[in-house]
């Protein structure tokens, strides 16, 4: 089964300063579905049932763990495959401390794309960082390198970014990274566990 939509967002940090605030993981998640509208309306009655305001964005780091898990829960009941690249930096050969910040995204997020094979003229919608064109434009130059161009075209008909509060499925993708993050990061399966059956992870 293929999919017209795919949402990303991403944990941990691109530096290589350990110790320094650079993270020693760093995760990048794409959720796929081919009812975007559906997500919206669940992370709009989660927060409807929650007594939290439209306005609120949910991230995983600032909520609370109780909340973690009615959210993550449910979403087993979605047709929502979970893709997701986790990379130890400390693994990496040298050069890789070479990499400006956002060739490292996009080195990333490109090597989880092209091991997708559930993508058909997917639209996909990062959240946005800084820079965002400088971003997409590696991003895109990467995967036409490692692609041939009639995969690529098959594959994806659009890259983007997106604030999370314009894009709620955005905020779905975070707390998806964030639960898959800590399960990486500290060995924390509480969260990953509800969401591990939907998941196919990747290591390098």
């Amino acid at each position: 089964m293929t999919y017209k939509f795919a949402y990303g967002d991403e944990a941990g940090e691109t530096g290589f300063k350990f110790g320094q605030g650079s993270t020693i993981y760093f995760v990048a998640t794409l959720i796929l579905t081919n009812h975007p509208d559906e997500l919206r309306s669940y992370l709009e009655n989660f927060k409807r049932q929650r007594y939290l305001t439209q306005k609120q964005e949910l991230h995983f780091r600032k909520t609370p763990d109780h909340k973690r898990v009615l959210f993550l829960k449910p979403l087993v009941k979605f047709d929502l495959p979970i893709y997701s690249l986790a990379v130890d930096k400390r693994a990496l050969s040298n050069e890789f401390q070479r990499l400006a910040k956002v060739d490292f995204y996009a080195w990333t997020f490109a090597e989880l794309i092209q091991r997708i094979d559930a993508l058909h003229e997917t639209k996909v919608v990062l959240d946005e960082i800084s820079d965002p064109s400088k971003n997409i434009r590696a991003l895109k130059r990467l995967l036409r390198a490692r692609l041939k161009a009639e995969v690529y075209y098959e594959r994806i008909t659009r890259i983007t970014m997106n604030k999370s509060h314009r894009e709620p499925a955005l905020q779905i993708a975070d707390m998806i990274s964030g639960a898959i993050y800590r399960y990486i990061h500290e060995g924390d399966h509480r969260f990953y566990r509800l969401i591990d059956s939907q998941t196919t992870l990747w290591h390098i």
